[in-house]
């Protein structure tokens, strides 16, 4: 029995291959067609027979493996016609996918690839697909964090080779808010202390960031980290921190929510009488001046005579203004007409500021005397070099 016919092979679904031909050209005795394949070219293990139709399904065909296919035609007789052309398919593995379940704790948003919740949410995605997914809290709220199959704060990225599961935390944002509280018999007061040079410079141009009689409250905009100092009045002493601090050193607190300090005063045995009046020289008939009093000036433009840069110019009075006649003419003369202009100052925002901004050098030469000489120096040294090159 001679035919002749061309055999082809198409897409199935996995697992499984179709197979069609065209029937011979010319009439023949044809009876039946038989389909002969195996796992290697030319050698063909496995043989169906179709009856007369000219295509066929195979299937539980192994994933992952090239089958080789040939058919041939067979008459009333059982003879059957030579092999046709031979044909192959690779018969693919099947794609898995895999759920991506996310959920949300709080209140906020999670988007990504094909993905976007406000609210638990599930997708199914391809195996191998990789996936980056954003967290986006809401007004109010803070991203606390992934778990599951995620961890940190930053974008979550996965690669879907199972199915996995994402919860996106969102907690109510805490605002950072310092209660600084004093409490027992003394008198006292409680300031942030400075950091740095730069920053007490600031400082001095601008009303001191925490300066607290009975009670104040700061509001932060972020976390913030803040060290405290108590200063006793006369005739007190500090006992020491409760709260956020304890002992009786400095207070450092960090504020990322409500948090509460206490400064602790207690009134020493021999206080002063209450009436007494810091701005006040010491001398029974006042016509010496000696240490211990305020300075009215410096008082009325840093809002109180405890205030360090109000002790600065003190000490530098006490120290070397009172150590001499002429020191002690000139502290005598100040007494006696600067309070009206201490009263002045004191009513007045932008005169308080510009008293600042006028005794900043004073302070801080005295304060820091050998780096106010090495800035003089230098600011000489630039003056001479410009002049001699305008020469």
């Amino acid at each position: 029995m001679v035919v002749s016919f061309f055999l082809s092979a198409t897409n199935s679904f996995a697992g499984s291959a179709t197979l069609a031909w065209d029937p011979p050209y010319i009439s023949t005795d044809v009876t039946g067609y038989k389909i002969h394949y195996g796992t290697a070219s030319g050698t063909y293990s496995r043989v169906i027979d179709v009856g007369k139709s000219t295509s066929v399904t195979i299937s539980s065909l192994i994933d992952g493996q090239t089958y080789y296919f040939i058919v041939t035609a067979y008459n009333a007789l059982g003879v059957e016609s030579p092999y046709s052309n031979e044909v192959s398919k690779l018969i693919p593995s099947p794609v898995s996918s895999y759920t991506l379940l996310t959920n949300i704790s709080g209140n906020g948003r999670v988007t990504g690839t094909n993905i976007s919740c406000g609210t638990a949410c599930s997708y199914l995605y391809v195996s191998g697909t990789k996936i980056s997914l954003l967290a986006t809290p809401a007004t109010g709220y803070n991203f606390a964090g992934w778990s599951g199959a995620c961890t940190g704060t930053s974008a979550c990225q996965l690669t879907m080779d199972a199915a996995k599961t994402v919860t996106a935390t969102f907690t109510v944002a805490k605002t950072p808010v310092l209660t600084i509280t004093k409490a027992g018999t003394g008198k006292g007061r409680v300031k942030s202390k400075k950091t740095s040079l730069v920053a007490a410079a600031f400082a001095i141009l601008s009303d001191p960031d925490i300066d607290c009689g009975d009670t104040c409250v700061k509001e932060y905009e972020s976390e913030a980290t803040v060290t405290l100092v108590a200063e006793p009045e006369s005739g007190s002493s500090f006992a020491g921190w409760s709260g956020a601090c304890s002992g009786t050193g400095e207070c450092t607190v960090i504020v990322s929510d409500v948090t509460s300090v206490t400064a602790n005063f207690v009134a020493a045995a021999s206080a002063p009488s209450s009436g007494s009046d810091p701005n006040v020289g010491n001398s029974a008939d006042g016509s010496d001046i000696v240490g211990g009093g305020g300075c009215f000036i410096a008082t009325a433009a840093f809002g109180s005579y405890l205030e360090p840069h109000v002790k600065v110019l003190r000490n530098f009075r006490d120290t070397c203004l009172l150590t001499n006649s002429p020191g002690k003419a000139f502290v005598k003369f100040y007494y006696r007409h600067s309070p009206p202009i201490a009263d002045v100052i004191r009513k007045h925002a932008s005169l308080r500021y510009a008293t600042r901004l006028a005794l900043f050098p004073l302070i801080y030469g005295f304060e820091y005397p050998y780096l106010m000489a090495v800035l003089l120096i230098i600011a000489a040294g630039i003056g001479l070099a410009y002049k001699r090159r305008k020469i």
